[in-house]
């Protein structure tokens, strides 16, 4: 009886992809937020904000609790702008990475009720101006 061997032959490819990081404004600062999500409940947000050279000026990571990780984003946005409010920042450009966020803070909330009041949170913080 012939033993049954098969060869496999794998291919990998390497994809470069040149990312590069554009300012803000001159008097703008960018916050860049990002939500995670462990073991499918605990979650931590974490964010920095940077100025228009490219300047570090700060940065915070915060675990929240149990949720999804729909709410760590939406919890990062949160911290993001209470964070960048205490550091007496003004103009603010936010940038993240889930679309679904973005249209839960565009629609104040209207899009799924777990993160209505969050995104109402948010709202009340960018009408402080």
């Amino acid at each position: 009886m012939a033993a049954n061997t098969s060869t496999r032959h794998v291919e990998l490819q390497q994809h470069v992809v040149l990312v590069s990081w554009k300012p803000p404004p001159t008097s703008w600062v960018r916050l860049n937020t990002d939500g995670s999500c462990r073991d499918g409940d605990h979650i931590g947000c974490g964010g920095i904000i940077r100025g228009s050279d490219g300047e570090w000026l700060g940065g915070f990571a915060k675990y929240i609790c149990i949720g999804s990780a729909y709410l760590a984003e939406l919890w990062g946005v949160l911290e993001g702008f209470m964070y960048a409010r205490r550091l007496q920042f003004r103009y603010i450009e936010l940038h993240i990475d889930s679309l679904i966020v973005v249209k839960a803070i565009k629609s104040h909330g209207n899009e799924s009720w777990k993160g209505r009041s969050l995104a109402e949170k948010i709202h009340s913080l960018l009408a402080l101006d």
